[in-house]
């Protein structure tokens, strides 16, 4: 397994990348994610349009605190207003079914692909508290780790409903991934995430 690691690394460094988003660090360094380093708070400076901030705030203010009983990190519950890098895997397309769609939007759906070599693979994104269980797909598939993603993310009312925006780009439309579904496609490792846009009322958006 670790020689099959290495090898991908090797030739990914090689690969020409063409993309819709260049954001991402795309070095062969492998990373973790750390609390210490990689947990922070949510604040009013953060690079995301004002309304979806504001969204994401109000969304928070609702939230129900976690029973401490409960098997969820509570270092990520909404309650605590927490902001995280969320990593991800490229899948190849012909493996790609894990992603549910629930907008057309392409200002969205254009960030959740990469080309490689001509080659279209999908971002399978990992929710940090989850990222111990999907450590055995660091052997298969290309991996962006906390330290080299684009993306920055934040939960809604619910644990595992994120807001999710590029920390590079703050043109890039941010948009909600709801991680950790049923588990569906042609790869059973791979569960199912949902890709939705958040509606202009809620963002009190007229444009």
């Amino acid at each position: 397994m670790m020689k099959i690691r290495i090898l991908l690394i090797g030739i990914f460094a090689l690969y020409s990348l063409s993309s819709c988003e260049k954001g991402a660090n795309l070095s062969p360094k492998l990373s973790h994610f750390v609390k210490s380093e990689h947990l922070k708070k949510l604040d009013d400076n953060e690079s995301l349009p004002v309304a979806y901030l504001q969204y994401l705030q109000s969304e928070q203010k609702i939230s129900r605190k976690i029973a401490e009983s409960s098997n969820l990190d509570l270092d990520f519950s909404s309650d605590k207003n927490p902001k995280f890098p969320l990593s991800y895997f490229l899948i190849p397309d012909e493996m790609a079914q894990f992603q549910s769609e629930e907008t057309k939007d392409p200002k969205i759906l254009d960030q959740l692909v990469l080309s490689i070599s001509g080659k279209r693979h999908y971002k399978f994104l990992i929710h940090p508290a989850e990222e111990s269980q999907f450590e055995f797909l660091r052997s298969v598939y290309i991996y962006i780790g906390p330290d080299q993603t684009e993306f920055f993310a934040s939960p809604t009312s619910l644990y595992y409903t994120l807001v999710v925006w590029n920390r590079n780009n703050s043109n890039r439309k941010p948009f909600v991934a709801v991680l950790g579904q049923n588990q569906k496609g042609s790869d059973k490792n791979l569960s199912t995430q949902i890709i939705r846009e958040i509606p202009k009322d809620l963002l009190h958006e007229k444009n």
